[in-house]
Order: structure tokens, then C-alpha cells, then sequence
């Protein structure tokens, strides 16, 4: 392609006054005043071999006139290119004449950048991939280059778009390898390809795919429908086992064998554990299953003395001495402890299987761990074995197989082996969920697969995760839904869009809340007026709170009323009830009955929770069943409910234990409290602490405070 020389743009020359001198060049001028371009071009053609530069210049001027029978763009560009090549080296006499004529080099670049632009607009007219690609081999660099391959790549991706098949992606992909959408069309290729070879869904279809494809980003879906094409869903272990034997290097073999173990164990004990293990010799966990599942049944509870943290167990027995510095919750039975600015790992039996030695330590996920030293970090597994060296400045846990990790400053992946998989080229990288992984580039963000296949470019101010291939996306500051398969379903027209639990999407556009389906259609209509708890856009037992005109009702998941629209708020929906406010006062509606009549007594009301309702009187707080029976009566500043139905209550700023039915389980006598692990609860007073489990509903330790 041609070189194209680029100097700021100037007019072009004014045909002033002069005075002539004899000469060709000057009777081409001449000519030219009068706009006579039959003779100006024979003296210019003439006058070439002694003058070729002005003389070419001369003749890209008359070409470049679109009023007269000579014009011709690509004429033009040929003859302004010779003039500036030829001007280089011209003679003195020539160069006096470009001055006679006040010609300057950027008059000379001015006219090459107006061919240019004549070009590309008949080219843009024509509108064809021959047409384009004449402008592309004939302009070369040019300023329009870029657009014009643009265009071109547009043209021919919209034909075998509406193709769609592997071939015409394929085709396209292997024509135009540096296109703007050689990415959308192998992401569309892998898809097309992936479709057309498992269009039978079979599991044989499903397994030749794997083998002939092990690199295409529908791997892994090919692998999770020939585990569910397979085995059905079945409830016979029987039907895992014979997957797992039939196919053994699947992804999901670990996901059969949990669902062997799942179904073969209806009751969890140690005869059921028995029954497994010599029911399955093959299950390839013997040895960590039977360890493994005594300790997990074992809780431990962070236990501080002295300033040095240990553990006990639910029973307030001191299981781990409080040597360390600090400790964190067990994660799958390994937990961070620390030592003189060390961190390591000890088992649920105390045993420091990996004793403190890193400067940092993340809990164990997937049975590795990242760790750090230096700044630098990198994994190991359970036993301590460095799976991964030191060597990333920043690391994430993995998410199907891949890390996100970065030695620099952009992120890209690698898998277990440290191999990396994806290069780094990201400033901010995600976890990977159902083979997808949202990323950052120059601010924008775009979704990747798990062979580094752009899905998504990155042209978008926020992504949410996707849910059956569907996206709400972020773009100039409007919300969308685009589809990984067909594209946009839900145009940019909205300021907030939301999924739902039930696969609907809650937008709201000119200041009004719809709910439109995953086709793109609206389910339920824009009346409602959106509210700022994002609990208003969720559905639960498909029903939903909605405000209209300023009153707040609920709605099923097709629009129908089933609480009129007269109350000034309604709490979350919970055991098909809901918490309503008229004016100052609360009550609470049964969703089954619909409307039930009811009288206004409370002044703050919350959800029902697992039978019972904290509601409040007058500042004062207690506890209604779900007849409307008060429980614990109305004598307490606040009231919280932890777990297994023990309300943690506070009055004249102390705090104790109660259950529903206002029996005292620790006396409101202590200063502060704090929850541990969820179940267990550790109250403070100057002279005493106090652990309470509200599994077993016990005092388990009880001692003198330090």
C-alpha cells in the first residue's frame, strides 16, 4: 500500500493576478483562470518532461474538479502523489515557478486530503465490499483507512450474519484476519459450530465434541449437557456411577460422584458412611471423606485469653490452645492462624499442617489457597505443597480452573499448573461463573470466555453477571439487555435495570418501574413509581411490592393485583405475610387469604421469621406469633433475632438472651455482645464473659474476664 505524507490542511491556492512569463506551466494557468481545463491539461501534459512536479500538480488539480469531463479521484491521487515525490527533487527553475504561482507544499497536501475524502465519500455512495476495497488498495494509509476497512468488514459480516452458519464465520474469520469483528464473528463461529454438531443432543454428540474441540469456549458446556443429557437428573446413584465409569476424564466427574454420595447417604451418619464406602471402593476420597466429614460436623468458635486467640468447640471446650496472634473462621477445615507477623493453617484436631510462615494467608477455596511473601503471592494446596511459586503482585482464588493474577500492573489468567491461559491485557479481572468472566480495559467493560474469546467488546460502563446467557449492561448512561446468542434484547433506554429471581427484569424508564420478560416483552406494564430499596424490585413466592401513585401494594409475577395499592409502606414478603404501614401504624396481611381486615396497632413492624414478628409499641419492643398472640411482651429498647429463634434483647443499655415464649436464657445484665460463627453468641460484662450456643440452647462456657 502507498505512503501518504500528512501536513496540517490549508486552503487552496487563490488564482490571483500575475504577471505571465512564456512557457507551458504559464499557459496552463492561464488556462486555468478562465477554467478552460481541455487546454490547461494538453499544456500540463506537455510540459512534464521539463516541469513534472507543477505539471503533475497541475493535472491532480484539473482531475480532483468535479466540473469538468476529467475528473477522476483516483487520477487525482495518482498525479498529487508524483507531485509531491517529484517536488523533492525538482530544479530551482521549477521550484521559482511553484513560487511565480505562490503553490506551497501544504497546498500541495491540502489537495491529496480533499481527493482523499472525494474517494471515500464515492465509495461510501457505492456502498459495496468492491468498492471499499478499492479505496483500501488504491488510498493505502490514508487518514480514511481505518473507516473504510470499517465499513467494508460491516458490509461482508452482515452476509454471513444472515447466514449463521460455522462456514461463513469461518470464511470471513480467515479473509479478514485484523477486523474489528474478527472476534464477534469467531465468538459466533464457536456458537454456530457448537450448535450444528450437538443439534442431535445426544450424549455421543455431546462427547465427539469434546474430543474434536477441546479448546472451544462451549467446552465446558458440552461437557455439563453431556452430564445432564447422560444422566437425566436421576435419582439412582446407580445411573452417576455408570456416568463416571463411561466417562471418565468428564468435567463433572466430581459432580456425579457428589451426587452418587448425595443419593447413596439419605441420612448422614456413621452407618450410612460405612454403607458407602463399601458400596463404592472406587470413590476416589476415601480417606479424606471419613476424616473429613467426622471434623465437619465438629464447630469451633474463635476464643481469645490474654490477648492470644484459640478455638473452642460447641460444647465450650477448649479444643486449640490460645497461642496465636489471631485466628480466622474455619474454611473447608483448615484456619488461618497467626504468629509474630506470620501466617499459617491448622486443622479442626490443632495440628499446624502448614505452620505460620507466610506474610499473608487467604482461607482455603477449592482446596488451595493464596498465600504471600514479599509482596508476592501464589498457592499451595492442603498438605503445604506450593502449587504455584511466589511470583504475582496480586492473585485471585480460582474460579473454574482459572486465576485472575497480574505481575505487573494488567491482569490476565492462569490455571493450576501456572500456565497461562489468557495474557495479561486487563486493569481489572473477575471470577469465572458458568464459563464467563467479566473484565475491565481502559475503563470499559466486556465479557471474556475461558479461552480468552472476546464475548462482549469493551465498550460498556458496567456489566452484571449473566444469567441464561442474558446481560444487563451499562452504555452512555442507559441500561440494557444483551443476549450472549441473539444480541440485544432490551434496548438502551432505560436509567436502572434489574434481574429478578424469577427471570423477569425490573426497568425503569421515564421515571416509571416495568417488568419485561427475557424475549424482550413487557410482562407488566410501566405504572409504578420506583422505589430506592432494591428489596422493592425482587420478587419472593412470586410476589412482588410495587409503589403506584404514591401508595404501595403487591403484584404476582403477570401483573395481577393481590394487595390494593393503600399503604404508605409494606415490608419484604416472608411466610406468605407482609408488614403494612397506614399512616403510623403497622399490621400484617396474610398474601393467602389476599386481603384480610386488620386494625393498626404498631408502630414499627418487621417481616415474620421463622414463626414470629418483632413489632414495636410506644419505643418499646416485643414479639407477635403469626396468630398475633404477643409472645414477649412490649418492655425492651431493641429486640434482634440470631439464630434458632434466641432474640438478643437490650434494656436500660444492657443486653441478655431470650426465646419466644419469654423464657430468660441469659439474664439482661451484660454490656456487649458479639455473634460467632451465627450459633453462638459471646456476652461481656466488666467481670465476666459468656458463651451461649442456640443449637443446643446451653451456656457452654462461662468465666471471669481478664
Amino acid at each position: 500500500m502507498k505512503k501518504i505524507l500528512y501536513i496540517p490542511i490549508l486552503m487552496f491556492w487563490i488564482l490571483s493576478s500575475f504577471s505571465t512569463q512564456a512557457g507551458n506551466p504559464d499557459k496552463a494557468f492561464e488556462s486555468l483562470k478562465i477554467f478552460d481545463y481541455f487546454n490547461a491539461k494538453k499544456y500540463f501534459e506537455k510540459s512534464f518532461k521539463k516541469f513534472p512536479a507543477i505539471s503533475s500538480y497541475g493535472l491532480a488539480y484539473i482531475y480532483s474538479k468535479n466540473d469538468n469531463p476529467f475528473y477522476n479521484t483516483d487520477s487525482a491521487f495518482r498525479k498529487i502523489n508524483e507531485a509531491l515525490s517529484f517536488l523533492t527533487v525538482a530544479a530551482t527553475k521549477e521550484k521559482a515557478i511553484f513560487e511565480k504561482y505562490k503553490v506551497a507544499i501544504s497546498d500541495m497536501q491540502t489537495l491529496q486530503f480533499k481527493i482523499i475524502n472525494d474517494a471515500f465519500l464515492h465509495a461510501e455512495k457505492q456502498s459495496t465490499i468492491s468498492g471499499f476495497n478499492h479505496f483500501i488498495d488504491y488510498y493505502g494509509d490514508s487518514h480514511k483507512y481505518k473507516d473504510a476497512l470499517r465499513f467494508r468488514d460491516s458490509l461482508a459480516f452482515e452476509i454471513v450474519r444472515s447466514d449463521n452458519t460455522s462456514e461463513s464465520y469461518g470464511a470471513f474469520m480467515e479473509q479478514y484476519p485484523e477486523s474489528h469483528l474478527y472476534y464477534t464473528a469467531r465468538s459466533r463461529f464457536e456458537r454456530a459450530l457448537y450448535n450444528e454438531l450437538t443439534a442431535e443432543g445426544t450424549p455421543d454428540a455431546y462427547e465427539k465434541f469434546t474430543i474434536a474441540y477441546p479448546r472451544s469456549p462451549h467446552f465446558r458446556e458440552a461437557h455439563e449437557q453431556l452430564f445432564k443429557v447422560a444422566t437425566k437428573d436421576a435419582s439412582d446413584p446407580k445411573v452417576y456411577h455408570d456416568f463416571i465409569k463411561k466417562y471418565p476424564s468428564s468435567l463433572f466427574i466430581e459432580d456425579a460422584w457428589q451426587r452418587v454420595f448425595e443419593l447413596s447417604i439419605p441420612v448422614f451418619n456413621e452407618q450410612s458412611l460405612q454403607n458407602f464406602h463399601l458400596a463404592y471402593p472406587d470413590y476416589p476420597y476415601q480417606d479424606k471423606l471419613m476424616t473429613e466429614f467426622t471434623l465437619i460436623k465438629m464447630v469451633l468458635v474463635p476464643y481469645e485469653k490474654s490477648g492470644k486467640y484459640g478455638f473452642i468447640n460447641s460444647e465450650g471446650t477448649l479444643v486449640i490452645d490460645p497461642v496465636y496472634d489471631f485466628v480466622e473462621p474455619f474454611a473447608e477445615g483448615m484456619a488461618v492462624v497467626g504468629k509474630d507477623g506470620k501466617s499459617g493453617y491448622v486443622t479442626k484436631t490443632g495440628d499446624e499442617v502448614i505452620p505460620p510462615f507466610y506474610q499473608e494467608a487467604e482461607n482455603f477455596h477449592n482446596n488451595l489457597a493464596v498465600v504471600g511473601d514479599q509482596n508476592k503471592f501464589g498457592v499451595i494446596d492442603r498438605n503445604g505443597k506450593m502449587i504455584i511459586p511466589l511470583k504475582y503482585t496480586e492473585l485471585s482464588d480460582f474460579s473454574e480452573g482459572l486465576a485472575a493474577a497480574t505481575e505487573n500492573d494488567l491482569f490476565g489468567y492462569i490455571d493450576r499448573d501456572g500456565m497461562q491461559i489468557i495474557n495479561p491485557q486487563f486493569d481489572i479481572a473477575g471470577d469465572f461463573a458458568d464459563g464467563f468472566a467479566i473484565c475491565q480495559k481502559d475503563e470499559n467493560f466486556g465479557l471474556i470466555d475461558q479461552a480468552g474469546n472476546e464475548l462482549l467488546p469493551f465498550i460498556y460502563q458496567d456489566i452484571t453477571p449473566p444469567a441464561n446467557r442474558l446481560l444487563v449492561v451499562k452504555k452512555d448512561d442507559s441500561y440494557g439487555v444483551v443476549s450472549l446468542d441473539s444480541g440485544i434484547v432490551i434496548p438502551f433506554e432505560f436509567s436502572m435495570i434489574k434481574k429478578t429471581s424469577i427471570n423477569l427484569f425490573a426497568c425503569v424508564k421515564n421515571g416509571k418501574l416495568g417488568f419485561i420478560n427475557a424475549s424482550g416483552e413487557i410482562q407488566i406494564p410501566f405504572y409504578y413509581l420506583p422505589g430506592s430499596k432494591s428489596e422493592l424490585y425482587e420478587f419472593t413466592d412470586g410476589f412482588v411490592v410495587v409503589n403506584f401513585n404514591g401508595k404501595y401494594g403487591v403484584i404476582d409475577s403477570i401483573g395481577r393485583k393481590i394487595i390494593p395499592f393503600r399503604f404508605d409502606e409494606i415490608t419484604e414478603i416472608s411466610s406468605g405475610k407482609a408488614a403494612v404501614r397506614k399512616g403510623s401504624k403497622w399490621a400484617f396481611i396474610d398474601l393467602h387469604d389476599r386481603i384480610i381486615p386488620v386494625k393498626f396497632n404498631y408502630n414499627k413492624a418487621f417481616a415474620f421469621h421463622k414463626g414470629f414478628a418483632i413489632v414495636e409499641i410506644k419505643s418499646k419492643w416485643g414479639v407477635i406469633d403469626e396468630k398475633g398472640d404477643l409472645v414477649i411482651p412490649f418492655q425492651y429498647d431493641e429486640l434482634k433475632l440470631i439464630a434458632n429463634n434466641v432474640f438478643v434483647a437490650k434494656r436500660d443499655n444492657f443486653y441478655g438472651l431470650i426465646d419466644p415464649n419469654h423464657n430468660v436464657l441469659v439474664p439482661v445484665e451484660y454490656e456487649k455482645y458479639t455473634v460467632q460463627e451465627n450459633e453462638f453468641i459471646l456476652l461481656l460484662k466488666e467481670k465476666e464473659r459468656l458463651w451461649y450456643n442456640t443449637r443446643s440452647f446451653d451456656v457452654i462456657r462461662k468465666e471471669s474476664a481478664e
